[in-house]
């Protein structure tokens, strides 16, 4: 699989140049199987990737920066991520998070009738 172009050296994890090759091949891999794209969802929603970080205060006076740190540090952690991932196996993950994101969780109402309904 062809890699992406690195990101900057600010941008990737700290390690050398192999620990990074390494993990971005291990990634990959996971990214290859069902379980492991099943987890890179769980990630992304987990960890805030299409939330937005900034946190502003109940009564509407300024931001909560010690929330807003949070939110941007939890989502930074999958940022590195996936910057390792090959784009090509990421992306269809990060869309399908992102689809069930805008039309919601579906609701299964259970049916009345039957023998004990």
């Amino acid at each position: 699989m062809k890699r992406a172009s690195r990101p900057p050296k600010a941008t990737r994890p700290m390690g050398t140049e192999d620990d990074a090759e390494k993990a971005a091949k291990a990634i990959d891999g996971v990214l290859t199987t069902p379980a492991g794209r099943e987890l890179f969802k769980y990630l992304c929603k987990t960890l805030g990737f299409f939330e937005r970080s900034i946190v502003v205060a109940p009564d509407g006076t300024g931001v909560r920066e010690d929330f807003s740190l949070f939110n941007e540090t939890r989502r930074d952690y999958y940022l590195q991520l996936r910057n390792l991932a090959s784009p090509e196996l990421l992306v269809p993950v990060e869309s399908a998070v992102d689809k069930a994101r805008r039309v919601g969780p579906v609701v299964v109402k259970k049916e009345q009738g039957g023998v004990n309904g």
